[in-house]
């Protein structure tokens, strides 16, 4: 188990001494995008651009769903305020 944590380490060190020569070599820091740009052109690069902002607003939505629920779960249990969830409200605007 030991050998397999140095392996690791060593594989992980030289990944990052790859990165960092290929970082020093453009111009301008950047995300994936830059990286991309440099490596394999323009198209890529915005293939990879636009995926990064999917990738941005699918874990907005998330942490937002998430961050309800919790501090729904804080109210009802610390403060003793109940605060209804989508599923109520959606039910009482949609009642005839």
């Amino acid at each position: 188990m030991v050998f397999l944590f140095i392996f690791t380490a060593l594989a992980c060190g030289f990944a990052a001494f790859a990165y960092a020569e290929f970082a020093s070599m453009v111009p301008v820091s950047g995300s994936a995008y830059t990286y991309s740009y440099v490596a394999f052109g323009e198209l890529m690069a915005w293939i990879i651009g636009w995926a990064l902002v999917m990738e941005y607003a699918v874990v907005k939505s998330l942490w937002q769903c998430r961050g309800r629920a919790i501090s729904r779960a804080f109210a009802r249990a610390q403060v003793g305020i109940y605060l209804p969830g989508p599923q109520q409200i959606m039910s009482r605007h949609t009642r005839v």
